[in-house]
């Protein structure tokens, strides 16, 4: 895996990287090479326990590489009708000081569908929630890393 990432690196200028959520060498790797973290959560206890230990491991790898690392909890598979567990979440969260995408990824059946067609929400339902979704996620992911609007 190291040598991919720093090839990728070397030839993209965007590179994501999905992990397995337990804190080892790979982990701490990427996000030493990371200019962004996102640490997905469903709105539980159990995964603010887990964000806030993959938190951690940013912390090590912003101090192994000697500078600042951006992360951001976001949150997935949220109930379209709003709830108070999101809202209590959000809360946890934010006590434990773990900064948040104010995008969120709702559960919607058009990513359940994707994952059987290969088809991604824009392409199969523009109009629809699941794509308004991706696009404020990469919106605010854009908008983290200094990229220009492309609107």
């Amino acid at each position: 895996m190291l040598t991919a990432v720093s090839e990728a690196s070397r030839r993209a200028k965007l590179v994501v990287i999905d992990l397995e959520g337990s804190a080892n060498q790979a982990m701490l790797y990427a996000c030493g090479k990371a200019n962004l973290v996102l640490i997905p959560a469903q709105p539980s206890l159990f995964d603010v326990v887990e964000a806030l230990k993959t938190h951690n491991v940013v912390e090590q790898a912003a101090d192994l590489t000697q500078r600042e690392i951006t992360a951001r909890v976001v949150l997935s598979r949220t109930p379209v009708l709003k709830q108070r567990v999101v809202e209590h979440s959000r809360k946890q969260f934010a006590e434990r000081g773990l900064p948040m995408l104010s995008a969120e990824l709702m559960e919607r059946t058009a990513f359940r569908l994707m994952t059987y067609t290969g088809t991604p929400p824009w392409e199969d339902d523009p109009e629809g929630g699941a794509a308004a979704n991706v696009t404020a996620l990469g919106d605010e992911v854009a908008a983290l890393l200094g990229w220009p609007d492309n609107g």
